[in-house]
């Protein structure tokens, strides 16, 4: 019986990850190295308080000025990608972005005051990679059902090292806090080298990209402009936001609601097991949810995780001093998670033109991401005037509105394509 499971745990693996372009495997490495180092900015507050002895408010200041930077960044890396190549600019920012952590390592006991400015720097190069990467997989892997499956095992390699890099951060930072930069480095110049020596550039040439068809083709103009003649794509940002609002809320709301209820040394412990529940159920489910989903519109998936974050979330109005009711409320949205993450880029490059993907990526990750930075401040002031039910009454009312906005950008989609005398009855469109 065991042998017949493990026979059929494989074959799911290969049905979902197999016969993907060797460079997507490559991205999968880079991303599990990258993410078992990636522990700094998981630990920064702390490091800042227990090392640098900044206030909570100077904390506060620190991340506010980094996430400006941050949100400006992406920008500049998505326009030099598309205009420059992916590799060239991917490399070049991720190394910079390192040896600013290496420099961290070098400095946090001589200068430590050195240590935030150089942390801003990395910041901001290591946000320019993030469309890149996501226009990377598109470029790689041109089919949409494959994109699918690719950005499942890029999101599943993240969560491999995100469950295990916070552990060896914690006891670097308690114990050498110079190997704390300097790990974090070393190893995502390691992941760097996997993709400079084995991935090619991967961005189409000019005849490549005039084949391209529907939403994809070619489009001249501005960025903004070219945006704004997808509607499918300006509805999608939109509910995303809603979708990044709601999705804030389980690190800051659901954090506090722990606190209030438990106190602050319960809660904050019980925080702690939700979360490496949560990333259980991420690598647990990841392969299970995207086999079982793979027959689904990608726009109806995407409504179906904001439902689930409706469902999820809403239940910690019940959950009081109920535990397990708080595992559950995880386990639901944790699904919905895995759903919204694995579909999202998906939607957004099937609908984007080819010689946009970088800047689009941005534009979209800044104007969804919006919803996620100013979700803390309007729940905060509902948690002052009224009480955690509400919270969580008025959470899952916007991610209703996600998901019914989802399956109205379907709608808008499916006649959009028929206009174009594309076939509608693609499964995975």
């Amino acid at each position: 019986m065991n042998i017949i499971h493990k026979s059929k745990a494989i074959k799911s693996i290969k049905d979902n990850y197999g016969g993907l372009p060797r460079s997507i495997y490559v991205l999968f490495f880079a991303r599990v190295i990258n993410r078992i180092g990636g522990f700094v900015y998981a630990f920064l507050a702390l490091y800042m308080k227990a090392k640098l002895g900044y206030t909570e408010s100077q904390i506060a200041d620190f991340i506010i000025i980094n996430a400006v930077f941050s949100m400006i960044s992406p920008f500049i890396g998505g326009a030099l990608a598309d205009k420059k190549g992916r590799k060239l600019i991917y490399v070049t920012a991720s190394t910079i972005g390192s040896l600013m952590f290496l420099a961290c390592g070098f400095v946090t006991e001589s200068s430590p005051e050195l240590v935030p400015v150089l942390l801003i720097i990395a910041s901001v190069f290591f946000n320019f990679t993030n469309p890149i990467a996501n226009a990377m997989v598109a470029d790689i892997v041109p089919d949409e059902k494959d994109r699918k499956r690719a950005y499942a095992l890029i999101y599943l390699g993240i969560n491999v090292g995100v469950a295990v890099g916070p552990v060896i951060g914690g006891y670097l930072l308690a114990n050498h806090v110079k190997w704390f930069f300097i790990g974090d480095a070393l190893t995502t110049l390691l992941s760097i080298a996997l993709v400079a020596f084995f991935i090619k550039e991967t961005m189409l040439t000019h005849e490549e990209m005039k084949k391209s068809k529907g939403n994809e083709k070619l489009e001249s103009g501005t960025t903004f402009m070219a945006f704004l003649k997808r509607p499918t794509l300006v509805l999608y940002t939109m509910f995303s936001f809603a979708s990044a609002f709601v999705y804030a809320q389980h690190s800051f709301g659901m954090s506090l609601h722990l606190e209030s209820f438990f106190g602050a040394v319960t809660g904050p412990q019980y925080y702690g097991m939700l979360m490496s529940f949560n990333a259980v159920v991420v690598l647990v489910f990841t392969i299970m949810v995207t086999e079982s989903l793979s027959k689904l519109r990608t726009i109806h998936s995407i409504s179906l995780g904001a439902a689930l974050y409706a469902v999820g979330f809403g239940l910690l109005a019940f959950a009081s001093d109920a535990v397990l009711i708080y595992f559950v409320s995880v386990f639901i949205w944790t699904i919905g998670e895995i759903i919204m993450i694995t579909n999202s880029n998906v939607f957004v490059m099937s609908n984007t033109p080819v010689n946009h993907r970088g800047r689009f990526s941005a534009l979209i990750g800044l104007l969804a991401g919006a919803g996620y930075i100013l979700s803390p401040k309007v729940i905060s002031r509902i948690i002052e005037t009224a009480d955690y039910k509400t919270v969580w009454v008025v959470v899952a009312a916007i991610a209703s509105v996600g998901a019914i906005g989802f399956m109205f950008t379907g709608v808008v989609e499916k006649k959009m394509k028929k206009m174009r005398g594309e076939s509608t009855l693609e499964a995975v469109s």
